[in-house]
């Protein structure tokens, strides 16, 4: 249990910590001071206190790893993942494969930078929390050429230990991205 004062109001307020980080933090402490009795439960799908915290740790993670990629921060983004992480590409077309460890991992993240010659992007649309399995859903574009990527992405994530262990890719139209990637 943590027990945290208001500065302002000198309430006091008593929650259930798993994990702890700068704004969700304060977030959680800000419900819990108006009164709520699962901060954010709603919202993360986190079905008990114990785990308000940790879905919330988990979106974050993700919601970081977006903010990393868009922004090609690969030193940041590497940090995000175990060394073992794998990220798993369906599809019949030449990034098709399983990338195993997190240098490979971020290595076909720089292909994909390579091959669009820097023309490809991601929006983040929507995230859903079960635990430690994170679903993402996001818009992406890309150009190689002439030829054009546009659509909906699923990754679903696998988190173990605060870290990426596994991220496998479910696009939304198979055949597209077979045809925009080629061989």
């Amino acid at each position: 249990m943590i027990r945290v004062r208001n500065p302002d109001t000198k309430q006091q307020s008593v929650g259930v910590a798993v994990y702890w980080s700068g704004t969700v933090g304060e977030a959680v402490i800000q419900a819990l001071d108006r009164g709520e009795q699962k901060p954010e439960a709603a919202r993360t799908g986190a079905s008990h206190d114990e785990g308000v915290l940790m879905a919330d740790a988990n979106e974050q993670l993700v919601r970081d790893g977006y903010d990393a990629f868009s922004s090609g921060d690969m030193e940041k983004l590497g940090k995000l993942f175990k060394d073992d992480a794998v990220h798993s590409v369906p599809g019949d077309n030449q990034i098709t494969g399983d990338y195993k460890g997190v240098d490979n991992v971020l290595a076909f993240y720089g292909k994909l930078f390579e091959i669009t010659g820097g023309n490809m992007a991601v929006e983040l649309k929507s995230v859903t929390v079960k635990g430690d399995h994170v679903d993402a859903l996001h818009h992406a574009t890309a150009a190689i050429g002439d030829k054009k990527l546009e659509g909906d992405t699923t990754l679903a994530f696998t988190i173990e230990d605060g870290k990426i262990a596994r991220i496998d890719e479910k696009p939304h139209d198979q055949a597209a991205e077979d045809a925009f990637w080629g061989k």
